[in-house]
């Protein structure tokens, strides 16, 4: 047989196709149960089921067989699917970082905003300049923000970012200088949230609360992705709120005049 096709030999007098995304070397697949998966590509990991899936936003993978990917470090971030490496992940433009300078993760919401490692002054700041930086750095939305010399960390940094303007909550309505005439008690403190029903996960590419996909579930809030239910287990999509709502999946009766041939329902 060719590469990527099996036969049980006998008097067989074709070869059958692996299913998409599984191989085996010419002339071994006796049986489909020969074909295995595919290694996949940079920027991908491999589900057992479903094949090479591409990495979720601010994720990395080498690919081949690795079934997981690697969250980049904080403050860094990489497009869904294109990470390789961790050098794959750059600086995001905006980060909030606390009183020892630490980038904080998505499941934190407040911080020290800061613009390329620079502080931002509160000149012309308003809710909608919070609403469009909280969306830039993959929040939901911002609940309040505040200026001060309040932390340690602010005497040892520029300011980088001043008159920040939006007429809208996306970063693409704003205006901004780069050249500041602030004090560090101008220095915007930031806090991201409305956070996202159970069942749904903050989408960063689309910038929306989206349901959860089949089978998998979500405790809402800044989750930026949905935990599969365990195997052999399944949920609707968009009601899963945590995985005891998983429940198992039911067996058909065989179909009459067969031994085994019963199928997974939800």
């Amino acid at each position: 047989c060719p590469v990527d096709q099996w036969s049980a030999g006998g008097f067989e007098e074709s070869c059958t196709p692996c299913p998409a995304g599984k191989g085996v070397e010419a002339g071994t697949g006796t049986s489909e149960s020969s074909c295995t998966w595919n290694p996949c590509s940079g920027g991908q990991y491999l589900d057992q089921v479903t094949g090479c899936q591409n990495c979720p936003v601010d994720q990395w993978s080498a690919g081949g067989f690795e079934e997981s990917c690697t969250p980049c470090p904080a403050g860094k971030g990489v497009e869904a699917g294109t990470g390789t490496s961790e050098s794959s992940c750059t600086w995001n433009m905006f980060v909030l970082v606390n009183g020892v300078g630490e980038y904080v993760d998505s499941s934190h919401t407040e911080g020290l905003l800061l613009f390329h490692g620079q502080t931002v002054c509160d000149d012309h700041f308003d809710l909608n300049s919070a609403l469009a930086i909280c969306r830039e750095m993959g929040y939901p939305g911002a609940t309040s923000w505040k200026n001060g010399d309040l932390l340690l960390i602010q005497s040892f940094l520029a300011t980088g970012l001043d008159d920040v303007m939006c007429s809208s909550d996306n970063w693409d309505s704003c205006t901004h200088t780069t050249v500041e005439n602030c004090s560090h008690d101008e220095d915007v403190h930031l806090t991201c949230g409305e956070l996202c029903p159970e069942g749904q996960y903050w989408d960063r590419i689309n910038k929306e609360c989206s349901n959860c996909p089949e089978d998998q579930w979500s405790s809402g809030g800044l989750a930026t992705s949905c935990t599969p239910c365990p195997e052999g287990k399944g949920i609707g999509s968009g009601s899963g709120t945590s995985e005891s709502s998983c429940s198992w999946c039911e067996f058909l009766d065989p179909i009459p005049n067969t031994s085994m041939n019963l199928e997974w329902v939800k």
